[in-house]
């Protein structure tokens, strides 16, 4: 958090003690996400106070923040008439937590086509899910024969971020997954959140497309990815392998 005016002399006591850190734990590695929606761009000074190097990755947020009758205004004229026809046609949207397990073995089915992905483990989305005010919210979308998607949104109380879903292969067919993320965009709304966040597009130009049709706006985010200078020569090595075994995967575009 910092007052206005002094978003540079918050990045710079922020770079500071990561740099600290890094260097009394010999850290092989991390990565300072530098999300600011809103603010001055971060001051790249302090970002280069800590040895890495900085990629930038982008993510597309919903503006909420005039409600969401204003927000689905600003939906293209396609992805409204697509919404209306999928409720038309009785696809059905609904806060599941309950439908965890269905959600995940979709999310499983699909990982199996992800090149070196390790799916979330269902132990942690179920912690996120659980007590009197859970930190993540479950929304799905069913037709007459099931689950076509479902979503989890990591909830606080300016931003939502679309954080992780599972799709049957019928759900791009039938429109499902535009109903799915405008019902979680409603209930942000409803609750008071000023955006919802619904990540990035890791390089993929179609899936940018499809959620700017959504009413959503590209924000970049510089990711300053640690190097492994303060490491022993043990933790080089290590960084080393971790790097070779990375390889081929984005990170973001050059700064």
């Amino acid at each position: 958090m910092a007052r206005r005016g002094r978003h540079a002399d918050v990045d710079r006591v922020v770079a500071e003690a990561l740099e600290t850190k890094a260097r009394e734990s010999g850290v092989i590695g991390g990565e300072w996400v530098l999300f600011r929606p809103a603010g001055p761009a971060v001051d790249a000074s302090a970002v280069e106070r800590l040895p890495g190097e900085t990629l930038v990755t982008t993510t597309e947020i919903v503006d909420l923040s005039a409600g969401a009758a204003a927000a689905y205004a600003r939906i293209g004229r396609r992805e409204r008439e697509s919404i209306a026809s999928a409720r038309a046609r009785g696809l059905a949207c609904a806060e599941e937590p309950e439908a965890l397990d269905e959600t995940y073995a979709l999310y499983v089915a699909q990982a199996r086509a992800w090149r070196g992905h390790r799916p979330k483990p269902l132990p942690l989305l179920r912690r996120l899910l659980a007590g009197d005010l859970p930190a993540a919210r479950l929304f799905t979308v069913r037709d007459s024969r099931g689950l076509l998607a479902g979503a989890l949104a990591l909830v606080g109380e300016r931003e939502w971020l679309v954080w992780w879903s599972g799709s049957h292969p019928e759900a791009r067919r039938k429109q499902a997954f535009a109903s799915l993320l405008w019902s979680v965009g409603e209930s942000a709304a409803r609750a008071g959140a000023w955006r919802m966040n619904v990540g990035g597009d890791a390089g993929r130009g179609g899936i940018a497309a499809f959620k700017k049709s959504l009413g959503a706006a590209p924000l970049p985010v510089p990711i300053r990815w640690l190097g492994s200078d303060h490491a022993s020569w043990w933790g080089r090595v290590v960084a080393s392998v971790q790097r070779r075994m990375r390889a081929g995967r984005w990170r973001g575009a050059p700064a």
